[in-house]
């Protein structure tokens, strides 16, 4: 199943500490640019889609679900990518996380094609479909890594003056 952003950013806001590399916290501008990328993370257009995806794949319904990641998932996926491409961010650590999370959500959208090939069968387990999930996986991997990071600069902002 999909399982995306809803349920990850739910479990990232329950589980995340308030870590921090640097004894005087990250600079202002890098906190700026992780509160501005973690914005665009938490706004991510795709989220509700493909929550109906999930359930309806759950339903036994898969290409109900594939005509849903072609009309609705897919499109807003790709609007996250140019969402995340047109995201400001001005220090160096603030250009490298979006410059990861642009490669996630580009992984995901290869993905979610793959899931929906997959699904257009009907209801078939094979390797097409193990694989377009381990690589959906494999991106939300990837932007975990990148919205714990966003929210550990986040926090620490919080507990540590910024640097200038």
């Amino acid at each position: 199943m999909i399982r995306t952003a809803a349920l990850t950013l739910a479990l990232l806001h329950a589980a995340l500490g308030c870590g921090n590399d640097t004894p005087e916290g990250p600079s202002s501008e890098l906190v700026g640019d992780a509160r501005a990328l973690l914005e665009m993370v938490m706004g991510d257009p795709a989220t509700a889609a493909l929550a109906d995806v999930d359930r309806t794949v759950e339903d036994g319904r898969p290409v109900r679900a594939a005509e849903l990641l072609r009309a609705g998932g897919i499109p807003a996926a790709r609007a996250q990518v140019e969402r995340c491409g047109d995201a400001a961010a001005t220090s160096p650590e603030g250009r490298t996380l979006r410059r990861r999370a642009m490669r996630a959500y580009e992984a995901r959208v290869a993905a979610l094609e793959l899931y929906a090939a997959a699904l257009e069968r009907g209801p078939v387990e094979d390797t097409q479909l193990v694989d377009a999930l381990a690589a959906q996986r494999r991106a939300d991997e990837d932007l975990l890594a990148v919205h714990r990071r966003l929210e550990e600069l986040v926090a620490s902002s919080r507990g540590a003056p910024a640097r200038p």
